[in-house]
């Protein structure tokens, strides 16, 4: 498993697709370090909630995760190495934690990261508001993988599914349709930030509580890590 791991983190990573995922990471810092030197009427709270919720959480989490989960599987189904990995007489589940765990390092850590030290650079050192970022962001890191890990192994257009769920499903029905909003990775993430630190997100509309946004994100989780392993064990491989 470890060594499956290894081997998935080192596909991610490598080639142009790492360069631009820390390149999407280190937008934060760049907005962060801007409105430490710039004259702002924006308090620190109001620009570190703005940026965690219509950048962080929004844009750049779930398209870091989409690129990354999405080509877990990418690279043995390309080169036809699939079949060597699931005629081996392990279970199922031990292939897919490690394509998890891979996108969820490459990816979700450093943007998380990215979070925490953009967060910490604009409140000026207050490690309270920068964990509830980090904190929630990994989780929704987490609940992303699971979701596009499926869906690269699923779904014949991966990439174009993944996008209409971040800027339809989530950014557009998610704002105006109530019961959206507990199928939302992005509402699971506030819903995080503002109930490990009820001081963030308060001008803004968060319909969870924690409890729901953790036990949201979880049962994604387990649903599509579920739903991944039996397809895997389903499909014709060639």
């Amino acid at each position: 498993m470890m060594v499956l791991l290894a081997l998935s983190a080192r596909q991610l990573a490598g080639g142009k697709r790492i360069w631009l995922m820390l390149v999407l990471a280190a937008i934060p810092l760049v907005f962060a370090v801007i409105f430490a030197l710039v004259e702002t009427d924006a308090t620190a709270l109001e620009f570190s909630d703005g940026l965690t919720n219509y950048l962080i959480a929004s844009t750049i989490l779930p398209l870091v995760m989409l690129v990354l989960a999405t080509a877990s599987f990418g690279n043995e189904l390309d080169d036809h190495t699939l079949p060597y990995l699931v005629l081996k007489p392990i279970s199922r589940w031990t292939i897919v934690a490690p394509k998890l765990l891979a996108s969820l390092l490459v990816g979700g850590l450093p943007v998380a990261v990215s979070g925490w030290l953009s967060t910490l650079i604009i409140t000026e050192g207050d490690a309270g508001h920068a964990a509830a970022t980090a904190a929630a962001l990994l989780v929704g890191a987490v609940a992303y993988a699971a979701l596009f890990t499926w869906a690269g192994l699923t779904v014949r257009y991966a990439l174009p599914f993944g996008v209409a769920y971040i800027f339809v499903w989530e950014a557009v029905l998610s704002t105006f349709l109530d019961g959206t909003r507990f199928l939302s990775v992005r509402q699971y993430t506030l819903a995080v930030v503002h109930g490990i630190d009820d001081s963030r997100l308060r001008d803004m509309v968060v319909e969870l509580g924690l409890a729901e946004g953790l036990i949201g994100a979880a049962v994604m989780v387990a649903v599509f890590t579920t739903l991944t392993t039996r397809r895997l064990a389903r499909m014709d491989i060639p």
